[in-house]
Parts: C-alpha cells; structure tokens; sequence
C-alpha cells in the first residue's frame, strides 16, 4: 500500500478529483500508466461529509493484458469475416456455373447454333432445367430438319411441276 501527499500527484490528476461527498470511479491516465481513481466521503458523527479519501490503483498490467485480448479478438473477427467472405464467393461461383453454362447455350440458340449441348450436373431443379434446355435444342433441330426435309420436297414438287408445265407447252 502506498500513501501519498505528493503535489506532483493531485497536479497531473487536476480536474478529476471529485467534490467532497461525492462517490465517484475514474479511470485517469498519467503519463505511460493507467490508473483508477476512486473517491469515498468520510463522514463525521452527524454523517456529514468532513473529508474525501481518494485511492489510486495502477491498472497499466492489466489494461495492457485487456488491449492484446480485444485486438486478438478484432484479427479473429476479421479473419472470420474473411473467411466468410471467401466461402460465400466459391459457394455463389459453384452455385451459378450451371446457370452461366445454361445462358452461354441459349446465346448460341439465340445466334442460330443448335449443335450447343449444356451439360446436365446434378438431379436439382438446376439440372432439370439443363435437361429441359437440351431438350428444347433437340427438338428445335429436329423440327428445323423437318422444314428442311419438307422444303426440299416442295422444291421437288415444284420442279416437277415445272417440268410438266415445260412437256405440255
């Protein structure tokens, strides 16, 4: 325990010394320590306020100690924010490739390539619409083969017709 009337002492904690009467706990810093300053009345027979003990605890230790702990817990946050963000961008990448695989075919449908394919990766509503994507391309094909076929008939048929027309004149 230590006691003081030191002048220095009540000079650097000027303005923080609390009134007489007044319960009062500050956390002070003089020069390179922290400190808690404390005010309790003392109070004579008719409990009225005659004097004002103060004490001063030094604290430096231990707020040291409290800093290192809240900026371990600082770098644990952001390395767990970190970490966070990294997973939810594999997981959105990894979530989104099919649906990129699926508009890259519907621009080549869309430019008039049917030979493009989207390959079908899971059972999910993801892949159900992958399969009806390739379904939809194979039917296009196959109907465009049928125009195809069926014009190259009526163009048959049309030059048949020419060439009876072209007999009978």
């Amino acid at each position: 325990l230590e006691y003081t009337t030191e002048s220095d002492i009540y000079k650097k904690l000027k303005g923080r010394i609390p009134d007489i009467g007044e319960h009062s706990l500050t956390v002070v810093k003089i020069g390179d320590t922290i400190r808690a300053l404390t005010g309790q009345p003392i109070v004579d027979a008719s409990n009225k306020p005659v004097a004002q003990l103060l004490t001063l605890k030094d604290y430096t230790e231990s707020y040291s100690r409290q800093q290192t702990i809240d900026i371990g817990a600082l770098i644990s946050a952001l390395a767990v924010l970190i970490l966070a963000v990294g997973l939810l961008y594999w997981y959105m990448n990894r979530a989104l490739s099919p649906l990129q695989s699926v508009a890259m075919v519907l621009r080549a449908v869309a430019d008039g390539d049917l030979s493009q394919q989207t390959k079908v990766t899971s059972k999910d509503e993801m892949g159900q619409l992958q399969e009806a994507l390739n379904e939809t391309v194979d039917q296009l094909r196959s109907m465009i083969g049928q125009i195809d076929e069926a014009t190259a008939e009526l163009d048959q048929s049309v030059n048949n017709v020419n060439s009876i027309n072209e007999e009978t004149r």
